[in-house]
């Protein structure tokens, strides 16, 4: 290519509307390897989203609708107005964020304007737990069967992820493998030196969306039954999402406000891992489950349901624990373990560290690996 192309995304990341956020600054370093970057975001009004935001040659525009309806309509007018007055023989191409509603804007706008579509599928979303969760996901899953196989490029984040796809018919020929990555150099600064507290003093903690695919109250119940007979474990839950209240009442029934603290969005993940000893993940179904590397990196071995890079990353009883999905007795059995035992929490955490610091990509070879994907077909 004599110059570099021009990208158009749609997606859900509100959080990259925000100044310094992980999501904002992931986009900007992207926008570094093209022409621009122009990044389509499904906001509803009451998300307080009005104006567009640029950063560089990165440009995020809120949708600012009202219903859903209006969150694809509006996207697909922001997207039709940037092709349309896109420069006369510049490239471009167009990615959506996921392989269901995004795309029903993307595979739009490239049919329109005659360029390319590729589809990013974050996470596991052709496996039968996804499919399971609503009538609504059943429907999105026959188009979404349809979408991906229809598509110029396809960028996954696991082999899990590529795998369902091959079995469900789509060329391997157009799918890409490639993780989000964020650089571990603040993790594993605070890895090197990593001591996990003494006896039955476990501090887990969880970070992520708080939304029914995360099974938090699986997680949840799981600590209540170790709380029973370990009385120096403590729970923190970073994060926030629609189940937050329902999970809130939850430790309250349990009478465990004293031992699970809820603090909300913390961008600085690194320093709160810094002081617990066990993250804890009992997600349903993960595409890749980022948060598992970044706490691995920081010293923090891991219990985990088997999804998303436990496997490909994450070793059952290497790094940690991992467990069937849902299963609550496996769970919990678990979590005994590291709480009681912290010879074991002490090998796991610098296997776990060990095992990070020879996995981060650079990230110039991360961004030249990441525009390849893009333009595959």
């Amino acid at each position: 290519m004599s110059q570099s192309p021009n990208l158009l995304t749609i997606g859900f990341s509100k959080r990259s509307l925000l100044d310094g956020s992980r999501d904002q600054e992931r986009q900007v370093a992207y926008a570094r390897r093209l022409s621009s970057l122009h990044a389509v975001i499904f906001t509803r009004k009451s998300d307080g989203f009005k104006e567009v935001v640029q950063k560089g040659n990165t440009f995020f525009y809120p949708t600012n609708a009202r219903t859903k309806i209006g969150m694809l309509w509006a996207a697909h007018k922001i997207g039709r107005r940037i092709l349309k007055d896109a420069p006369a023989g510049s490239e471009w191409f167009v990615s959506s964020q996921d392989p269901f509603e995004t795309s029903l804007v993307g595979r739009a706008l490239a049919w329109r304007f005659a360029v390319k579509h590729h589809v990013q599928v974050h996470g596991d979303l052709f496996g039968r737990f996804w499919r399971r969760e609503s009538l609504l996901n059943r429907l999105r899953y026959w188009y979404g069967v349809y979408l991906v196989k229809q598509a110029s490029g396809i960028r996954v984040v696991s082999q899990r992820i590529k795998s369902s796809l091959i079995k469900l018919g789509v060329s391997e020929a157009k799918i890409s493998v490639l993780p989000i990555q964020f650089s571990l150099q603040r993790y594993l600064r605070i890895g090197a030196n990593r001591n996990t507290s003494a006896g039955d003093r476990c501090r887990f903690i969880y970070v992520g969306r708080l939304s029914p695919e995360k099974n938090v109250t699986l997680l949840l119940q799981s600590f209540h039954e170790l709380a029973q007979s370990v009385s120096g474990a403590s729970l923190t839950i970073v994060g926030d999402g629609p189940e937050r209240i329902a999970l809130e009442q939850q430790v309250a029934d349990y009478q465990l406000t004293d031992k699970v603290t809820f603090t909300g969005w913390n961008e600085q993940v690194e320093e709160v891992l810094a002081e617990h000893d066990c993250l804890l993940l009992s997600s349903n179904h993960e595409g890749w489950a980022m948060v598992l590397i970044e706490a691995m990196a920081a010293g923090l071995p891991v219990i985990t349901t088997d999804v998303g890079c436990a496997g490909e990353i994450v070793q059952d009883q290497i790094h940690g624990f991992v467990v069937p999905v849902g299963d609550l007795e496996a769970y919990t059995q678990a979590l005994s373990v590291m709480a009681s035992d912290q010879p074991t929490r002490q090998r796991f955490s610098q296997a776990a560290y060990q095992t990070v610091q020879s996995l981060e990509l650079g990230e110039e070879s991360y961004l030249d690996t990441w525009v390849a994907a893009l333009t595959r077909s």
